[in-house]
C-alpha cells in the first residue's frame, strides 16, 4: 500500500510541474541560463525559449523579477525549458492597439511601429548609428554626422 500511495504522490508531483509559472530570480548570461522561483523553490539553471537560435539568432535575456512560464518535460523541473514574457502589474503591456508594435528598453530607448500608419519610429536617450559597410550616419541630441565615400543630397 506504501508503494502505491508514494507512485500517486510522485505522478501528482510531476503533473503539477509540467506547467509552472514563476519568476527569474538568476541569469547566467555566458550560458543563456536562468533560476526561476516557483513559490517556495528556486529551480536549478535553465536554458530560455528565443524566438530564434539558428543560423539566424537573437538576443533577448529576460530581466530578474520577469514573470516566466516553465515547461518541465515528464514534471521534471530539472530537464524545464523557461519561456520568458508574461506581463504583470509591475510589468504592465506596453500598449493596447493592435496595430501597434512595440518595443522599449529600459533606459528609455523605444521602437514603435504603426501599421496602420505605415510609420516606424525610434526614440533613443543618446545616439543613434546606422552602418552599411564604411558608410554611416550617426544622430545625436547636438546633430547628425554621415560618413560616406560620396553622399548625394536632394
Amino acid at each position: 500500500m506504501l508503494d502505491h500511495s508514494f507512485a500517486i504522490s510522485e505522478m501528482n508531483r510531476k503533473l503539477a510541474n509540467i506547467i509552472r509559472i514563476g519568476l527569474v530570480k538568476e541569469i547566467d548570461y555566458e550560458k543563456a541560463k536562468v533560476r526561476v522561483k516557483i513559490g517556495d523553490i528556486v529551480t536549478d539553471y535553465l536554458p530560455w525559449i528565443t524566438s530564434k537560435a539558428g543560423k539566424d539568432r537573437d538576443w533577448s535575456p529576460p530581466d530578474i523579477d520577469e514573470q516566466v512560464v516553465v515547461f518541465s518535460p515528464l514534471g521534471e523541473l530539472s530537464l524545464g525549458v523557461v519561456l520568458p514574457g508574461i506581463y504583470q502589474e509591475k510589468y504592465p503591456a506596453l500598449e493596447n492597439k493592435k496595430e501597434i508594435n512595440s518595443i522599449k528598453f529600459q533606459d528609455g530607448t523605444k521602437f514603435t511601429c504603426d501599421k496602420e500608419k505605415h510609420h516606424l519610429e525610434i526614440e533613443v536617450v543618446d545616439k543613434i548609428t546606422l552602418k552599411a559597410g564604411e558608410s554611416s550616419i550617426e544622430m545625436t541630441k547636438s546633430g547628425i554626422k554621415l560618413k560616406a565615400e560620396r553622399i548625394d543630397l536632394n
